[in-house]
């Protein structure tokens, strides 16, 4: 692909660590520098060199053969050796016909996909005031933080909006057969918007109307 390459295969189930051990290996073969070689095979040559997958047609089939590792049929364009290809980056992964399709860039996309992470990674850690190894849990450390903040924050505008209530019905206006109660709630009361509802009108004869 212009941008990103993609190779379905035979794994309904792809966790972390398989696709780790996947990149790792294949990374392997690459830095062995295993040479990569076209063959012509004849039918019956084809079947009896290994290949993974069986192919049937007529005429010569065209092999390739990385030394050593793997015998695909493959009519595309190869490098000589497998040093050539540089790096492999597994990038992600997507569920597709109850199997799985890899997303991975090779050789300088790889580079650069790898060096623009590391740099977002950096400056996430210059935020933080933390050190990279440490952004993952001083993010769920702040998280954690913030879902306890949030909480106070609602009960205390649950106890606003509650204290304010008889106040905002007092100031009730008369729209046609109608009492109304109109009311803009700041960003705190906000948090509370449905226990203001309920608590304006309260078994009182009103229509609450409230915009956040």
């Amino acid at each position: 692909g212009e941008t990103m390459n993609t190779l379905e295969i035979d794994a309904p189930e792809t966790p972390p660590e398989m696709i780790q051990e996947l990149e790792d290996r294949t990374n392997r073969v690459i830095w062995e520098d295993h040479p990569v070689r076209v063959l012509y095979l004849e039918e019956d040559e084809a079947e009896r060199a290994g290949l993974r997958k069986k192919v049937e047609r007529d005429g010569p089939v065209r092999v390739i053969e990385v030394e050593g590792v793997d015998r695909c049929a493959c009519g595309g364009t190869h490098v000589a050796h497998s040093s050539q290809v540089g790096l492999v980056a597994i990038v992600g992964s997507e569920k597709v016909r109850g199997g799985t399709r890899l997303l991975f860039l090779c050789g300088e996309r790889a580079v650069k996909w790898r060096r623009e992470r590391v740099g977002w990674l950096d400056r996430t850690a210059r935020r933080l005031t933390t050190g990279m190894d440490l952004v993952h849990d001083t993010v769920g450390r702040l998280q954690e933080e913030n879902r306890e903040r949030k909480k106070r924050m609602e009960n205390m505008a649950r106890e606003l909006v509650r204290a304010n209530a008889v106040r905002w019905s007092e100031a009730a206006e008369s729209i046609g057969a109608h009492t109304a109660v109109l009311r803009v709630l700041d960003r705190d009361e906000a948090l509370a918007a449905s226990e203001a509802i309920h608590a304006i009108v309260d078994g009182r004869k009103l229509v609450a109307a409230l915009v956040v």
